[in-house]
């Protein structure tokens, strides 16, 4: 059992890391789409990369 002490921290961590990786996932939709004219080509072969690790 996590000591008194720790766990407002512990469970404060767990959403601060959470938080950061829904934005740091929506800065790497969001500047492809704002920057390129075909922005959504590079969107997709960023989702191919996580699922050609999983699959292989």
């Amino acid at each position: 059992m996590t000591p008194v002490k720790s766990r407002g921290m512990l469970s404060t961590l767990n959403q601060l890391m959470v938080t950061l990786g829904v934005l740091s996932a929506y800065l790497v939709v969001i500047c492809p789409l704002s920057v390129l004219r075909d922005g959504w080509c590079v969107m997709l072969g960023f989702a191919v990369i996580p699922f050609r690790d999983i699959v292989l």
